[in-house]
């Protein structure tokens, strides 16, 4: 069955894949993956009873993925920012409403 999977981790000569929508892991020997294959990177996998049969980067998922989490951490930053930048301004607002004149 062709599916798609995800590099999670290296464990010595091993590789742990994250395979399919449910991400069941698959650990393989690492020497089964394409030379160039490195954590994070996106595979298009074909698994049969639970052995890897192949496996091919996706280099055009890794992009699509990669570019996803940017995007979110860059969203996440900005929100965090703001939420701090509000809370100065309140504290400050607070300290001027204190002080006598």
């Amino acid at each position: 069955m062709n599916e798609k999977a995800v590099i999670d981790r290296f464990e010595e000569q091993w590789a742990v894949l994250l395979v399919g929508e449910g991400s069941r892991q698959l650990l393989v020997p690492r020497q089964s993956l394409p030379p160039d294959a490195a954590e994070g990177q996106w595979l298009r996998v074909q698994v049969e009873g639970g052995k890897l049969l192949s496996a091919v980067v996706d280099g055009e998922e890794t992009d699509l993925r990669r570019r996803r989490i940017s995007e979110k951490r860059a969203r996440l930053l900005h929100r965090s920012c703001l939420q701090k930048l509000r809370a100065r301004l309140r504290k400050e607002g607070a300290e001027d409403d204190g002080k006598t004149g």
